[in-house]
C-alpha cells in the first residue's frame, strides 16, 4: 500500500493473486478507520494463520463469475 502521488488523501491498495492484478485507490482515513477495526478482530501478523486468504482470492479471481481470458 502507498501513497497515491496526485491525490495525498488517498493511498494505493495493490492486489496481486495468480498473475492477476487489482488496484484500488483508497481515502486514507476512512482506511486507517477501517484497519484499526479489523486489527480488533484479526491482530496485524496474524492474517495467514486466522483468515483463508489464498482461497478467498482464488475464488475471487479464478471463480465461475470471472471473466475468461
Amino acid at each position: 500500500m502507498g501513497r497515491h502521488p496526485h491525490r495525498p488523501g488517498n493511498a494505493w491498495l495493490q492486489i496481486n493473486a495468480h498473475g492477476d492484478l487489482a488496484i484500488f485507490s483508497l481515502p486514507v482515513p476512512e482506511l486507517e478507520e477501517w484497519l484499526d477495526r479489523t486489527y480488533l478482530h484479526v491482530p496485524a501478523g496474524t492474517e495467514s494463520s486466522r483468515l483463508a486468504t489464498d482461497d478467498f482470492l482464488s475464488q475471487l479471481f479464478d471463480g465461475p463469475e470471472a471473466p475468461s481470458r
